[in-house]
């Protein structure tokens, strides 16, 4: 199993944006040289706290910053997009990157954001994934110049209903969720489509925050999530969409691992790595990345936690 990063680019205060932004490539570059397999990128428009709008124009950043960590998206909301447009941005990416992209894509659940975006028509499960095979023919296609480095670009789904899961597995397309309960149906159908079971593979965010004095960071850490999911519960009710998040505080417990955010875990790098070894041995899921700024705590707790988590921790489940 490796290790990757997740980054939203939230900035509650509103200030030092270029500042953040910079502070954010050399996580990153840290990341690197620690050992991080990959860096994921998330996007949501309208945020007040400036979420990351554009995921593809920072992974571009990210790539000129970098030589050897994989740069995804988790992801990049292809409803709202033009596929031929998006085609050649992943393709520029992946040409800077040489060849290191990996495309995840999500329908977007907002409708305020479809309307920001001019798509109001509330996405299916039909119309997503015609949205992806647009995508993905765009990326096939002579009419895509130049042509990306990776052929084919892999393309990750992000979804968490049962049709959803389906549908992955039928295309045969890699599957961008760490929880463990949708791996049964997506296997199931990935091999009833006739592709080779080798090739289903899961990755997705888990929430574990490392330090070497748990107790210590935990009111800090805990904080900021809770920040973080109120602000999605908001969001989600103002618009009037259905909350991926429940309502409550954190919850410390294994239960939780690559469940949305819907439980935390504070441990040290040993602690964590067994926790995970528990939960994730013997599936599908080869990658987990945790956040990497998180609004409210300082800069030190978290660059400890990422060196913890691409190196201590990184090399602890190597072999999961």
């Amino acid at each position: 199993m490796r290790a990757g990063l997740y980054l939203d680019l939230r900035n509650p205060g509103g200030t030092g944006w270029p500042a953040l932004y910079e502070r954010a490539l050399r996580t990153i570059e840290e990341g690197e040289r620690h050992g991080a397999r990959s860096v994921w990128l998330t996007e949501h428009h309208g945020f007040a706290d400036g979420y990351l709008p554009q995921p593809l124009t920072f992974a571009a950043a990210v790539a000129a910053r970098t030589s050897s960590i994989r740069i995804g998206t988790a992801a990049t909301l292809v409803t709202l997009r033009d596929a031929v447009h998006l085609a050649e941005e992943a393709t520029v990416v992946d040409l800077l990157s040489g060849g290191r992209l990996d495309l995840g894509l999500g329908a977007g659940y907002l409708p305020d954001e479809r309307e920001l975006l001019g798509r109001p028509e509330a996405p299916t499960v039909r119309t997503f994934f015609e949205a992806i095979t647009a995508v993905t023919a765009a990326l096939g296609s002579a009419a895509i110049t130049p042509q990306p480095v990776q052929s084919p670009l892999p393309i990750w789904v992000a979804c968490g209903g049962p049709l959803g899961v389906r549908a992955t597995g039928r295309r045969g397309l890699r599957l961008l969720s760490a929880d463990r309960d949708r791996e049964a149906a997506y296997l199931r159908a990935f091999r009833a489509a006739g592709h080779d079971a080798a090739a289903a593979e899961m990755a997705g965010p888990v929430n574990i925050f490392l330090s070497e004095e748990p107790g210590r960071v935990a009111p800090i850490v805990e904080r900021s999530y809770e920040y973080l999911w109120q602000t999605y519960r908001d969001r989600a009710r103002r618009a009037g969409a259905r909350a991926p998040v429940p309502v409550g505080a954190p919850e410390a417990r294994a239960g939780g691992l690559g469940r949305g955010m819907s439980g935390l875990v504070i441990a040290t790098p040993d602690e964590a790595a067994r926790l995970v070894r528990e939960h994730y041995a013997g599936g599908l899921v080869t990658e987990i990345f945790t956040w990497s700024l998180l609004p409210f705590v300082p800069p030190d707790l978290m660059a400890a936690h990422v060196e913890l988590w691409c190196s201590a921790f990184g090399r602890l489940i190597a072999d999961i």
